[in-house]
């Protein structure tokens, strides 16, 4: 896998350093994983001051949650696809998306019991201190940029590196039993087909998906049923 990219298994999503002269931290996982994120750069000879950059891939708890106190911790700048994402923004759009969500938070509680103990906490929107536009590359980290690609929710992004043909998908695309696949809620279908065409028109040979184990090889962008 690429070089300089790091996987933080979170409680309930994976997180990622992307790791140049400073520190992309890419999603910021839920509630209580700041420890895991502080031990993982420790263990790497950094420390969490190093961290410039917060890119959360989309507005779901377990992306996002952490990414107001590692600020306050850091400085680092947010970086979003707009002024504010929300959390709660959509959810009751698309009944599946409701049911399949429903599905998700059940399962985020059995792998982090400590959520019951945050019901209200990380549900505000997230400000931007940098907003990204589709393709722009990202500032202080060359050779990776942001890739607009909604569906799974309206704010969904991806990044890439087009030299090392890596994808980080957040949820875009995950992995279940060494494949890729998609996630469980989508909240637009259309917007889906239309990001997946996006990404199959790239080569990608590396994927960092949101939840399950980095892949290598071909192939690693589904098709939409």
């Amino acid at each position: 896998m690429l070089q300089g990219v790091h996987r933080i298994k979170g409680r309930i999503s994976n997180i990622y350093l992307v790791i140049g002269e400073r520190i992309m931290l890419v999603d910021t996982g839920s509630p209580n994983d700041v420890r895991l994120i502080v031990d993982s750069l420790n263990a790497l000879g950094w420390t969490l001051s190093d961290i410039d950059l917060l890119v959360p891939t989309h507005a779901h708890i377990e992306h996002m949650g952490n990414a107001r106190k590692i600020k306050l911790l850091t400085g680092a700048r947010i970086l979003l696809p707009a002024p504010r994402i929300s959390p709660i923004k959509d959810l009751f759009r698309s009944p599946r998306f409701l049911i399949d969500n429903t599905w998700s938070i059940y399962a985020g509680i059995k792998n982090n019991p400590s959520l019951l103990l945050h019901p209200f906490m990380h549900i505000r929107p997230l400000k931007a201190d940098i907003i990204a536009s589709d393709g722009m590359v990202l500032p202080g980290h060359p050779g990776w940029r942001i890739l607009f690609t909604p569906g799974h929710s309206p704010e969904s992004i991806c990044l890439y590196h087009q030299e090392s043909q890596a994808l980080i998908s957040g949820d875009t695309i995950i992995s279940i039993g060494g494949k890729p696949a998609l996630p469980f809620g989508v909240l637009e279908q259309e917007r889906m087909q239309q990001s997946l065409k996006k990404l199959q028109a790239l080569a990608i040979t590396q994927l960092y998906p949101g939840h399950g184990e980095p892949l290598s090889g071909e192939n690693l962008v589904p098709a939409y049923p």
